[in-house]
């Protein structure tokens, strides 16, 4: 069975608590919000955010050259291209 490597931080804030759950290996972020809704964060090698799931499981999935976002498709399959100058 393979050790899975994360960083676990909890931060509290008056009586908000939010856990941030990083796993190395996945390269996936996980954040719990004070009311319990969890949202996912996969992000890649440049540490760019490539797919968002987030409390109600909608999806949004960002695709980079190198540092630049080039398109952005949003839970209702919605693409959005952006042109580099």
């Amino acid at each position: 069975m393979k050790k899975v490597e994360y960083l676990q931080l909890k931060l509290f804030q008056d009586t908000t608590k939010i856990i941030l759950n990083t796993m190395k290996k996945n390269c996936r972020t996980i954040y719990t919000d004070a009311e319990g809704g969890v949202s996912y964060y996969w992000y890649n090698k440049d540490n760019l955010i490539t797919k968002i799931e987030d409390a109600p499981d909608y999806v949004t999935e960002t695709n980079w050259s190198l540092s630049n976002k080039i398109s952005e498709i949003d839970a209702l399959g919605r693409k959005i291209k952006l042109c580099l100058q």
